[in-house]
């Protein structure tokens, strides 16, 4: 267990601000995934939590369909379960062609969304595949993980509740933007059920320190959505998964005494 304690937080928060500050003076590399946002007006804040109720049932419905698929995806049988790699394969290859923005990642993906003038549907289309490549390529064994390919979700969820803001309100275009950079915290925020950290990490990886009110305002509302429809953090619910499939009962109450060798048997 991590010791909670001031000078384990202090430790964390100077290592971190040095290893960010050595990193930009050595590569001269700002903000991995810059994006330029300008100040959204006040009274669009009620918009944004709005946002962070959707993504908060959003994240939440991820994280159950994640164990989900993963749990279909235990009862293959081991000599067949080369068949949804063969099959994803082929889907991705056939989007690649047709939508390649259904598939890769990286900050020129997420560049490009916000960049295209798609409009709603085929945000939501995108967003719907999004989900469902994650949740089946996860599941598989597929390499990619689940962090990054959550902020393509969060984007494109995003981007199509900013564009229909801005399509039917006395919106600017940027608010398009500031949706999809306030989203990312927001997902990130019910998914992991850890809201001040995806307020931070958004903010680390965009630059947009101008958005940071409307970003903690969809990141809380996202996280009490979270709580109130009995979400749980999805790195919780993998490891009581991984300790079931082992055969291990998980401890609802993390012992925080240190555990002496000996004193337990392996």
């Amino acid at each position: 267990q991590f010791p909670f304690g001031y000078r384990t937080y202090m430790a964390v928060i100077i290592a971190s601000l040095l290893s960010a500050a050595v990193t930009e003076e050595l590569t001269h590399i700002g903000p991995p995934l810059f994006i330029e946002v300008s100040y959204v007006p006040v009274w669009s804040y009620l918009l944004l939590a709005v946002l962070g109720i959707v993504l908060g049932a959003l994240g939440v419905s991820f994280n159950w369909a994640l164990i989900a698929v993963m749990d279909l995806f235990q009862k293959i049988p081991s000599g067949l379960r080369w068949l949804p790699a063969l099959a994803i394969g082929g889907i991705t290859g056939a989007l690649l062609n047709a939508l390649p923005e259904a598939t890769g990642g990286g900050e020129n993906l997420v560049h490009d969304l916000i960049n295209k003038q798609f409009g709603v549907i085929a945000l939501l289309l995108l967003t719907l595949l999004r989900f469902g490549g994650v949740l089946f390529s996860y599941a598989s064994g597929v390499p990619g993980g689940i962090f990054a390919p959550m902020l393509s979700i969060a984007t494109c969820a995003g981007l199509a509740f900013g564009v229909a803001s801005v399509e039917f309100l006395p919106l600017d275009n940027d608010f398009r933007a500031a949706c999809a950079v306030a989203a990312m915290g927001g997902f990130f925020a019910a998914s992991v059920r850890a809201p001040l950290v995806g307020v931070v990490l958004v903010m680390e990886l965009t630059g947009g320190y101008a958005l940071i009110m409307p970003v903690l305002i969809t990141c809380t509302t996202a996280a009490l959505t979270a709580h109130q429809l009995g979400g749980r953090p999805i790195y919780e619910q993998l490891l009581e998964r991984t300790l079931r499939l082992a055969g291990e009962k998980p401890d609802k109450e993390p012992d925080k005494t240190p555990v002496q060798l000996g004193t337990r048997e392996s």
